[in-house]
């Protein structure tokens, strides 16, 4: 399920994705208020059918910062997109991203900022992708 919040003029506040299962978790025994035990799990196995995708993505690197706008273009679901900015291999941190994390529908486009302190982005880093049916690119 996917839910956007928006502001009056449009402006998407809040956008999130949630996975639901056909079966729900079962409680059982007595709860307590730091532990319910669980008698039954959810069934999240339609989660590990999901088909690998390549989400494409453009990248704008500047000395402080990188956008990223990704791009679905298949016909299944981009589930748990992870963004690193990366240089010969490592991730360049500290780094505040906008999002992460996120889920791209078919078709469905984002832009991401990951913002650094000046001066620590160092020249020749890139962005990867990657994630939960993701194909790292």
């Amino acid at each position: 399920m996917k839910l956007k919040l928006q502001d009056s003029t449009g402006k998407v506040i809040s956008d999130n994705f949630y996975w639901y299962s056909t079966t729900p978790d079962v409680l059982g025994g007595h709860c307590k208020w730091y532990y319910c035990p669980t008698k039954t799990y959810a069934d999240l196995t339609a989660l590990a059918m999901m088909p690998a995708v390549t989400v494409s993505h453009t990248d704008t690197i500047t000395t402080n910062s990188v956008t990223t706008t990704l791009t679905n273009s298949n016909i299944s679901l981009a589930f748990l997109i992870r963004l690193r900015v990366t240089n010969s291999g490592n991730e360049v941190l500290p780094v505040f991203w906008s999002d992460n994390y996120i889920t791209l529908l078919p078709g469905e486009s984002r832009t991401e900022t990951a913002t650094f302190n000046a001066g620590t982005l160092p020249a020749g880093s890139i962005v990867q992708v990657d994630g939960f049916n993701i194909t790292p690119n």
